[in-house]
């Protein structure tokens, strides 16, 4: 799906990524999805627009000076936990080691939105979706 959105149009553009997120939720590990853009792409107002239809009642903020928020989502959810993480600050994939990737990766009731995944690249495993969001004009293109 690509589409060219202004930034009202993100919750129902977050509600097309939900519905793909439960249809390839993982049972051997968290469901991962990947947020690619230049700074100020939209990376973490996508992700304020999905923890809303998620049903995350807390301030979604970026994470990029701790790198990971944990947000409880309801009962009703396919998962138990959104994770957001911001890889920007990583000069290395394995400094996220340090702060517990591997357990939270593992875990099939995470749902993990990782801003700046080319940072971690060789840490993430198969199967992630990727979204890819870039400046149209004063629009945003969103593609996944």
């Amino acid at each position: 799906m690509k589409r060219i959105v202004d930034e009202h149009e993100w919750q129902e553009v977050a509600d097309e990524l939900l519905n793909l997120a439960e249809k390839n939720k993982s049972e051997t590990g968290a469901t991962i999805i990947t947020l690619s853009g230049t700074l100020g792409a939209g990376k973490t107002t996508f992700t304020k627009a999905f923890a809303k239809v998620l049903g995350v009642k807390s301030r979604v903020s970026s994470p990029t000076f701790i790198l990971m928020k944990f947000f409880a989502l309801p009962k009703d959810a396919p998962w138990k936990q959104l994770i957001h993480i911001d890889a920007y600050r990583l000069e290395k994939p394995e400094e996220i080691l340090a702060i517990g990737w591997e357990n939270y990766a593992i875990d099939s009731d995470n749902l993990m939105v990782i801003e700046w995944p080319e940072q971690i690249k060789k840490l993430l495993p198969k199967g992630v979706i990727s979204v890819k969001l870039a400046y149209v004009g004063n629009r945003r293109s969103i593609s996944f």
